[in-house]
């Protein structure tokens, strides 16, 4: 790191360097640490699965019938089928829903 910081000043004034990806691309070999964990950090995830899967859960969620959800309640809703392992979400029955309900009234 230190000797990174040491060569730094040089960096800066080279125009070859201005793409972050080609800077440490070429300085793999002097600073291989720092190479693993820019690569880290400047990567861009190659997939949108998650997005797309996250918008599929709230089109189910959100369907004509239930046009008086609110936006909060549609968020919680998405928050909680993402959180929740296919296992918690097999053990808890519509009882448990009718139980919580009366709970609440």
């Amino acid at each position: 790191m230190q000797r990174y910081e040491a060569d730094g000043a040089s960096f800066q004034n080279d125009a070859r360097y201005l793409n972050p990806l080609l800077f440490w691309h070429e300085k793999k070999d002097s600073y291989p640490q720092l190479y693993q964990l820019a690569l880290r950090f400047l990567s861009v995830p190659s997939t949108s699965v998650l997005s797309e899967q996250v918008f599929s859960g709230a089109g189910r969620i959100s369907t004509k019938d239930r046009t008086c959800l609110g936006k909060t309640t549609i968020e919680q809703l998405v928050f909680l089928q993402r959180s929740l392992s296919k296992e918690d979400a097999m053990a808890v029955t519509p009882e448990d829903f009718r139980e919580e309900r009366r709970a609440i009234l």
